[in-house]
């Protein structure tokens, strides 16, 4: 039986997390790609700046999806070929990293703008632009501060007595492991869910970002 949050009543953070930072590229960041696309599109508003534009917001938003989903464990995941952006932005989705609402405009935005030779319009680069920077906004901030470890929590009861008494946990990214503690801070003694467990990890992960972030 694969325990998941659901088991446990009333579960709460007690203390914790210790955040680290996890790795980004030296010379941009999402944010500084987001900022070139403000920059597109206060200069002018001919085709060129609206192309210009757009480019830079989805590159902000790709290299963000692409950090935030390695960092949460996709490449433990057993695929045939290397996880494309779509793949990406669901996993991202699922560890609770971005709202259906904004998923949904997203996509509809991408449909719109992954023609290669397309010309948009100028309120579509805007949408884009304010739905990316709403994406970054909202996860960015795990950049320099991942709640990798020492997370400490209590709850009130089990579903079932033979579960095992849960007191914590770590999350090293990359790692696509969830190491739940069942004696205080003793990674050895702890029941692993893994991101090949699907729904189970995917809910662990959300209960930490929902109580960390």
């Amino acid at each position: 039986m694969i325990i998941r949050p659901k088991h446990y009543e009333d579960l709460v953070f007690e203390s914790g997390p210790s955040f680290i930072q996890i790795r980004v590229p030296e010379k941009i960041t999402p944010r500084v790609f987001w900022e070139y696309s403000i920059a597109d599109l206060e200069s002018g508003s001919d085709s060129r700046h609206n192309i210009n534009a757009l480019a830079n917001a989805k590159r902000s938003l790709h290299m963000l999806v692409d950090i935030l989903s390695r960092a949460f464990g996709i490449d433990n995941l057993k695929t045939r070929k290397k996880a494309n952006f779509p793949s990406k932005l669901r996993f991202c989705r699922d560890c609770g990293l971005t709202s259906p609402a904004i998923l949904r405009k997203i996509n509809k935005l991408r449909n719109i703008t992954e023609h290669e030779y397309f010309i948009p319009k100028r309120s579509d680069v805007e949408d884009y632009v304010d739905i990316v920077e709403l994406f970054l906004s909202a996860n960015e901030g795990f950049l320099n501060q991942f709640p990798a470890g020492d997370m400490d929590w209590t709850f009130l009861a089990k579903t079932d007595d033979s579960l095992p008494d849960i007191l914590g946990c770590d999350f090293p990214p990359y790692e696509g492991v969830i190491y739940l503690w069942q004696d205080r801070y003793q990674r050895k003694n702890s029941i692993e869910i893994k991101v090949q467990d699907k729904e189970p990890y995917f809910e662990w992960v959300q209960f930490i970002v929902n109580n960390c972030h």
